[in-house]
């Protein structure tokens, strides 16, 4: 029995699979490079309509999605429409 531990032993150590490990060099930002964040809230506000979506920031309507219709498809694929991610 201690022949076959000897034998597998090294077998095992040949047959192992070694993993490269490598360092990715990389730098932080500049202390200035940071962005400020404001903590003022935001409130922001989606009303459903029969055939649309508005959407409000701070109380004031920003944007108008229709949800019918030739509208909907002018929403989806007009390239000037600002509010198209």
């Amino acid at each position: 029995m201690l022949n076959v531990f000897i034998a597998i032993i090294p077998l095992l150590l040949l047959s192992a699979a070694f993993v490269p490990v490598t360092v990715i060099k990389t730098t932080l930002p500049a202390d200035g490079a940071v962005v400020p964040v404001s903590d003022a809230p935001l409130d922001l506000a989606i009303g459903i309509e029969p055939n649309a979506y508005v959407l409000e920031v701070n109380g004031a309507p920003s944007g108008r999605i229709e949800g019918r219709g030739e509208g909907a498809t002018k929403a989806l694929t007009d390239p000037s429409d600002p509010w198209r991610a």
